[in-house]
């Protein structure tokens, strides 16, 4: 790495954002969007590195703090110095801008009949355009709690959801692409996503996590963080059939504060191998359940909680792992592994207010548990004593 690069890594590592998560770092780069997790020894580096200090003076900085594990060699120190350096950079750490779309948006679109749709509460209101009239349909079905609500003036600028001549949608925010061409299932989950931090209140919203919530009747809330298919919606769902109240499915939005979350009840998707589960049935036998557009999805009519963005303080995080041959085994995380575990699930920063404070606030402060479980039984019972200790 020659020193005119050096010098550019030096004048954007000043515009990092650091923020402790337990034993480790966060660094963020509101430019590029990218998150890196590293430790002590990264933060002394990105120290040095933000008071332009030279290769061999990180180094040495390298050497100090590694004398009682080993001692590196001047050379070998300052290619750790290197290469950590490397990685953040390849990462897109000092990126100006992210880092370009793997299919780019053609801008050859040629829409007709574009629909605009909007959706709303006391707090805000989320505007999209599209001509794909079975994402109408969805956004439509999930978001029918917002579709007639009562909503303050401020629109603000719709995102845009069009199809482009090669069949893909392209997503775009203030005529800028905000996703490569997707399909129509990623384009909704993203379209949702910005639709909750806007519902809620976009200056109140500080990251929209991946997941599902429910609370008891003091308003305590649980939620369910982790990948699709994991087994949020339908542990969410089996926990409303034991008196929880339904707060969220899908998408959770944190507040800015990372103290709490904000409720934001949408239909509640029920997959295919859940519907003969005894308290899905039990809550079809209460509630509508109806089939969506959407290829082998129903939806269950569960009553909210609360209305969109009302604060709920938060029990605790889990982060559930359904199988049939799985043992129950129940692991507390530290802050730095579920702040990993939020991200690689698909937490996001709100677009308004691009930070990571929020989020660490919560991995810092709220216990985390990962839960591996074969039976419904298993998971509700553990996720009631969080929520009744």
């Amino acid at each position: 790495m020659d020193s005119k690069i050096y010098d550019t890594l030096h004048l954007r590592s000043a515009e990092l954002v650091q923020e402790k998560i337990g034993e480790h770092v966060a660094l963020y780069s509101q430019n590029s969007g990218a998150i890196v997790v590293t430790d002590d020894l990264g933060a002394a580096v990105l120290q040095g590195l933000q008071n332009a200090k030279s290769p061999t003076e990180i180094g040495s900085i390298i050497g100090q703090h590694l004398r009682d594990a080993f001692a590196p060699t001047e050379s070998e120190a300052e290619e750790i110095g290197r290469a950590i350096i490397d990685g953040w950079n390849s990462a897109g750490l000092f990126n100006e801008a992210p880092a370009p779309f793997p299919k780019p948006i053609s801008g050859h679109a040629t829409p007709t009949d574009i629909k605009t749709l909007t959706y709303g509460s006391r707090y805000g209101r989320f505007a999209v355009d599209t001509d794909d009239g079975l994402l109408v349909k969805e956004l439509d079905e999930i978001l029918a709690h917002y579709v007639d609500a009562s909503a303050t003036d401020a629109v603000g600028d719709p995102f845009r959801c069009l199809r482009e001549a090669e069949g893909d949608l392209a997503l775009s925010y203030q005529n800028e692409p905000i996703w490569s061409r997707t399909d129509r299932d990623e384009a909704r989950f993203l379209l949702l996503k910005e639709a909750a931090a806007r519902i809620c209140g976009t200056e109140r919203v500080g990251a929209v996590l991946h997941g599902a919530a429910v609370c008891n009747d003091q308003g305590r809330a649980i939620v369910f963080i982790g990948d699709s298919g994991y087994g949020k919606s339908t542990l969410t769902q089996g926990l409303v059939a034991r008196g929880c109240r339904f707060l969220a499915d899908d998408h959770v939005p944190l507040a800015l504060d990372g103290e709490a979350i904000l409720a934001f009840p949408t239909a509640a998707a029920v997959k295919p191998d859940a519907v003969d589960l005894p308290e899905v049935q039990q809550l079809c036998a209460q509630y509508e359940m109806y089939q969506s557009t959407r290829e082998g999805v129903s939806y269950l009519a569960l009553p909210a909680a609360t209305e969109a963005g009302t604060r709920h303080e938060i029990a605790a995080i889990v982060m559930p792992r359904y199988g049939e041959e799985s043992e129950f085994t129940l692991e507390k995380l530290s802050p730095q592994a579920a702040f990993a575990a939020c991200i690689s699930s698909g937490a996001r920063p709100n677009r308004d207010k691009p930070q990571i404070g929020s989020l660490a606030r919560l991995c810092n402060t709220v216990p985390t548990y990962k839960l591996e479980y074969s039976s419904s039984e298993q998971s509700n019972q553990v996720c009631l004593d969080f929520l009744n200790p």
